[in-house]
């Protein structure tokens, strides 16, 4: 389907004129969609308007700080809108009910698959939460500290702490915004990016032992299973950052993360350096995101895949050193 582009002003109209309203966060749930979702679940709140936020998968432990207070009103919906949802196989099985019934989506990924009546979408944002920022501006809701500690964590954990490519300057704008609204900026930067607890850091020296390289150290790939999740008593929402391990490695330009889900289906994590595209490459397995960061899932034997992945990742890798002859001369992958 196709859906109609609207912008922010139309959205925050449409926002205002919504009563009994589901807010739907995508599976595997991170900081962006539950900042959006919770953000814009006080702001209606503010207003007397009834809202809740719903998602398949339990909020992850350090997240949880997102919902305090937040009563959990139980309606009859009247109006379901999605945030952060590029794609409606990325609702999870707790949020089938909903499929098909969208009203309004709110996104920043450029692969956004249209499955809304109306679109509220800016690829050019750095996160979602910079778009709800903007929306709940045009609605003259007023930015308390918890509604900006909301979407503070979405910019930053989407930013990877400000130090992505996808950061603008007005990323830093609405950051110091919400600074100035009085965010606890402190607290969430420590909490997401400065605490990990022994099971993780378990978990990602289990991950690391089973590291593989390819194309001379240009393809990084680590594997998290059931097992090693189950041994740390983590859940998928627990492991939000070890997908960038793996391009950490000096010399790395893709770093892929295989994380067993269940039985039979594999979610991948695709980070890359300037010279990919992860979105591209994710998209030919029907997956998507942004291009230094995307993501796909699968469901055959994990080897079997990993060699389609390769073959994609060094066909990318060979056009990045056809494209670009004296600048990667002297990388080691240049010549298959």
């Amino acid at each position: 389907m196709e859906s109609e582009r609207i912008t922010i002003q139309q959205t925050a109209l449409r926002l205002l004129d919504m009563n009994r309203v589901v807010i739907l966060c995508h599976r595997s749930p991170d900081g962006d969609t539950l900042g959006s979702g919770y953000a814009l679940c006080r702001a209606l709140q503010s207003l007397g308007r009834q809202a809740r936020v719903a998602c398949s998968d339990p909020v992850p432990a350090k997240l949880t700080y997102l919902a305090a207070g937040v009563p959990e009103e139980d309606f009859p919906e009247e109006h379901v809108i999605s945030v952060d949802i590029a794609d409606e196989a990325l609702f999870g099985s707790g949020l089938e009910p909903f499929r098909g019934r969208v009203e309004l989506a709110i996104d920043h990924h450029a692969g956004h698959r249209c499955f809304a009546g109306e679109l509220c979408l800016d690829s050019g944002s750095a996160s979602a939460c910079e778009i709800v920022y903007e929306i709940l501006l045009a609605m003259g809701v007023p930015m308390t500290p918890e509604i900006a500690s909301c979407l503070y964590t979405g910019t930053a954990t989407d930013t990877g702490c400000f130090k992505y490519t996808n950061v603008t300057p007005h990323t830093h704008r609405v950051a110091a915004a919400l600074i100035e609204a009085g965010c606890d900026f402190k607290t969430i930067n420590k909490v997401m990016f400065d605490t990990k607890s022994m099971a993780v850091i378990g978990l990602e020296r289990a991950a690391l032992n089973g590291l593989s390289l390819y194309r001379n150290g240009a393809i990084a790939v680590i594997t998290v299973t059931r097992e090693m999740m189950a041994q740390g008593g983590l859940c998928e929402g627990d492991l939000d950052g070890i997908a960038a391990l793996p391009r950490k490695i000096e010399g790395v330009e893709a770093g892929v993360t295989i994380k067993e889900r269940s039985e039979n289906e594999y979610k991948v994590s695709l980070r890359t350096s300037e010279l990919l595209d992860a979105s591209d490459i994710c998209a030919r397995f029907g997956g998507g995101g942004h291009a230094r960061a995307a993501g796909c899932s699968f469901d055959c034997p994990p080897a079997l895949f990993l060699d389609k992945l390769l073959a994609a990742l060094n066909e990318a890798l060979d056009s990045a050193a056809a494209e670009h002859p004296e600048e990667l001369h002297m990388k080691k992958w240049s010549v298959s």
